[in-house]
């Protein structure tokens, strides 16, 4: 489609032609405090786990940043552990400390 001929919504979007000017990724920052407060609910004896909606590899580096996700925890996607028998869920279960959707 070349723009000479006009625009329709009707036609094919073309495969090919295009240039990449540019890539942007955006983070938000995680609250100076969050870490120190995640520290002090652990050493009150406080199992700090994280649910999200936020897909694996994100929740994984948020958690890790907040001191959340600790080794040897499990960060895990919901459709994963519903897919686990009782047992297998019996043993993950205590070791998950992330999971995300």
């Amino acid at each position: 489609m070349e723009l000479e001929k006009g625009f329709s919504p009707a036609a094919d979007i073309p495969v090919s032609g295009y240039t990449c000017i540019g890539i942007v990724g955006i983070k938000d920052l995680v609250r100076p405090e969050v870490r120190e407060f995640v520290a002090l609910c652990r050493s009150a004896g406080v199992n700090v786990r994280m649910v999200t909606g936020d897909n694996i590899n994100t929740a994984t580096a948020i958690a890790r940043e907040c001191g959340i996700l600790t080794d040897p925890g499990i960060a895990i996607e919901g459709t994963i552990l519903r897919d686990k028998s009782q047992e297998e869920m019996l043993n993950l279960i205590p070791k998950i400390q992330v999971t995300s959707r």
